[in-house]
């Protein structure tokens, strides 16, 4: 299981970094085709939404694979340690909750964009659509890792979780 999610740990962190020097390099050359060369790319902006657009789904994933999302816990650190506990899986039950709704709705989104195509790139435009249930995927499967996490025995090793 560990081997499985450091594959998936490795691509998900190698397709951000892709995801970030697509939209670095393609704004950057519209902006020198554009401003110094008087002649702008067809396409550049687009790309590079696109791959901003992926590049935030997947990193909301990473987010929540290292615990890093924003977190206001002034309240809930004053909460006894069984409260607390009941609160993160509340959280997580209704994170799970949250982004099965994502899902379904990124699909149904999917396939009413379908047979449209982007005027720049001439893609189809479900490319865009499609970060949004793959990055609820990604955050459904670490959020499920999360309660396995919490619910293995203390003395499991790291491999066992």
């Amino acid at each position: 299981m560990y081997a499985i999610r450091a594959k998936i740990d490795w691509l998900l962190d190698a397709l951000i970094i892709v995801t970030l020097t697509i939209t670095i390099v393609s704004v950057v050359a519209q902006v020198i085709f554009r401003y110094v060369l008087h002649n702008p790319l067809v396409g550049s902006e687009e790309l590079a939404k696109l791959s901003f657009v992926w590049m935030i789904f997947l990193g909301a994933a990473v987010v929540t694979r290292d615990g890093l999302h924003i977190q206001v816990d002034f309240f809930f650190l004053k909460l006894p340690p069984a409260a607390q506990a009941m609160v993160v899986w509340a959280m997580r039950l209704i994170t799970l909750v949250l982004f099965g709704v994502v899902v379904y709705f990124g699909f149904q989104v999917m396939a009413a964009q379908s047979g449209m195509k982007s005027v720049g790139l001439n893609v189809p435009l479900a490319y865009y659509s499609f970060a949004v249930p793959v990055g609820a995927l990604l955050l459904i499967y670490y959020t499920l890792l999360e309660f396995r996490k919490r619910a293995a025995p203390p003395s499991a090793t790291a491999d066992e979780r």
